[in-house]
């Protein structure tokens, strides 16, 4: 089957959840926010599994090329990570949220968070064996010199010469890694741009999503826009913007307009909402650039994965020209 705009892939949530966590049933399975990488001529999909007897966990699975599920590739990443309690709180241990999928300088990489924690959160990245889809050896911490939100989840990293990340959309701001330990990375920023607002009026505060990708001279980069209903009822929508290969030049292009991706059920749920303040959710947690567009990864109402095949002419016409910021280097 060839892949051609608009296709949309929404996947049984029985077929995603590792066999050793079936007896972990409890109200049902949640299972949604997929990130992807190429492997061959089939990917790898990363994505949350959700229920009150399991917790939150990451489970992988392989994609032939017409995004089916292999049969028996789906394993239990969460199982296999080596944390040590004597380290980390036991949310770290046990709650596994948001996976992105990455590839730096040739190597496979998967990052996630701890959830919404007091007075922070941790974020951790561990290397990824593609043929077993296991970790290699131990997750790091990641770090930041100087200042940070209390609450991250939304690190970009990239590769560009060395590990990168994305911090923020507004203001612009890039970090470079600073130093490799046995159980961190830490980053520093080296670019920050303001006022350079990522977003035209009305779409919404930009936070990160799927990593960002290279593509002709530009790095794109899918995320969510959050929109407030009354006092705390937040809902997410997909939105993207670029920025040049050389980073510090800064936004090349702002998002124009939120991207409409495909949600069949509507307001209709399988289960109470997971997050009591959330609305509609659409969360981009992956991206890839294919011949035939960009393929998009992306959690429905945090409970079902689905993936959309958009143009780049589709693409392109959510974006505007930025108009170039003042650089502040650190």
């Amino acid at each position: 089957m060839t892949l051609t705009t608009g296709f949309t892939r929404i996947f049984d949530n029985e077929a995603l959840v590792p066999q050793s966590w079936r007896d972990s049933r409890g109200d049902g399975f949640r299972v949604f926010n997929p990130s992807l990488l190429a492997d061959g001529d089939g990917y790898i999909m990363a994505y949350r599994v959700v229920s009150e007897a399991l917790g939150r966990k990451i489970a992988f699975c392989r994609l032939n090329a017409n995004l089916d599920i292999i049969a028996d590739s789906v394993t239990p990443f969460s199982d296999h990570l080596l944390l040590d309690p004597a380290c980390y709180p036991s949310a770290s241990l046990s709650w596994h949220a948001d996976p992105r999928l990455f590839r730096l300088d040739g190597r496979d990489y998967l990052y996630w968070n701890d959830g919404y924690k007091k007075p922070h959160n941790n974020q951790f990245v561990c290397a990824i064996d593609r043929h077993a889809l296991r970790p290699v050896g131990r997750p790091l911490l990641l770090g930041k010199t100087g200042d940070r939100q209390m609450i991250e989840k939304n690190w970009g990293l990239f590769f560009d010469g060395q590990i990168k990340a994305l911090y923020a959309s507004d203001p612009f701001t890039v970090m470079a890694v600073r130093t490799i330990g046995d159980d961190d990375l830490l980053f520093e920023e080296v670019d920050v741009r303001g006022p350079l607002v990522p977003s035209a009026p009305g779409l919404g505060l930009l936070r990160g999503g799927a990593a960002p990708i290279l593509w002709q001279g530009e790095y794109y980069h899918f995320c969510h826009a959050t929109f407030y209903s009354g006092t705390s009822t937040r809902s997410y929508k997909a939105a993207v913007f670029t920025f040049d290969a050389d980073c510090r030049t800064g936004l090349r292009r702002i998002a124009r307009r939120a991207i409409e991706l495909p949600n069949p059920f509507a307001s209709d749920r399988l289960y109470p909402p997971l997050n009591p303040n959330a609305g509609s959710v659409i969360y981009v947690c992956g991206a890839l650039r294919l011949p035939e567009g960009w393929l998009l990864a992306y959690g429905i109402d945090d409970e079902r994965c689905a993936l959309h095949l958009m143009s780049q002419a589709q693409v392109d016409d959510h974006m505007m020209a930025a108009v170039t910021g003042t650089a502040h280097p650190s």
